[in-house]
């Protein structure tokens, strides 16, 4: 069962498959889904995705196709994905007869993911801010994040970006995707050897941006501590920086 791939990937998939006398469901000819919206509650927000597969064999309780399902998981990769595992599910369900519908779409309205648009509500020292934990590392994953981001709620450009990346990710191209939605950057130093040095990437940041909106933070604490109250605080470009916000927030 193949995602969104390229040709190249595709092709080779279909060679071995061949040799495995194996069939292979490819997602936009086998099966397809698509963005309907979100169903926003507050803050939060459920993504609705739209499904379709040739197979057709469920719900039970609705047999009009496409179907309509939810899921926690923000942003139009998490289409592909839940796609792969409807699809999945259904030829399961087809040869095993063992899979629930109505639990599967319980699970995609329920299922988390750490560090992947995760949202944080903090309360310290009388003062009630929110935190936007998001891993990526990459161009996609950047581009990802922002579609989200732009459409939810939390989406102002006074949010402080807080940032920090490893020296093997193409960090100039994420600046530049990043740097326009945020007045306010904060850079973390790492105890990390992989780390981009906040130096350089204050001198990135600041082909973009005003130098004086850039600040250097020696840990994650200090910037907590500097919050204001109904901040928004946005951690971004690496799960190392990810990893150390979780591990801060749950020592609070």
């Amino acid at each position: 069962v193949c995602g969104n791939i390229s040709e190249t990937a595709l092709k080779e998939i279909y060679r071995c498959a061949e040799e495995k006398n194996s069939q292979v469901f490819v997602f936009g000819k086998d099966f397809n889904a698509g963005f309907l919206g979100y169903d926003r509650k507050e803050k939060n927000s459920l993504q609705r995705i739209i499904y379709n597969s040739e197979l057709k064999n469920y719900p039970q309780k609705n047999k009009n196709f496409p179907a309509e399902f939810k899921t926690s998981l923000l942003g139009k990769a998490q289409v592909y994905n839940t796609a792969i595992v409807l699809k999945t599910c259904e030829i399961l369900k087809d040869k095993l007869n063992k899979i629930n519908f109505d639990t599967v779409k319980e699970t995609l309205q329920n299922i988390k993911w750490p560090a992947r648009f995760d949202i944080r509500e903090i309360k310290i020292n009388n003062k009630n801010f929110s935190l936007i934990i998001d891993g990526a590392h990459n161009e996609q994953a950047v581009e990802n994040f922002l579609d989200v981001y732009k459409q939810s709620p939390f989406y102002k450009k006074e949010n402080k970006l807080c940032f920090a990346v490893m020296q093997e990710k193409n960090y100039k191209k994420i600046i530049r995707k990043l740097v326009c939605e945020f007045k306010n950057i904060n850079l973390i130093r790492l105890d990390n050897s992989r780390a981009v040095d906040t130096e350089i990437l204050k001198k990135e940041f600041s082909k973009y941006t005003d130098e004086n909106k850039i600040f250097i933070y020696d840990d994650i604490a200090e910037i907590l501590k500097n919050t204001k109250n109904n901040d928004v605080l946005v951690f971004f470009g690496s799960f190392f920086l990810a990893g150390k916000i979780l591990e801060t927030i749950d020592n609070l």
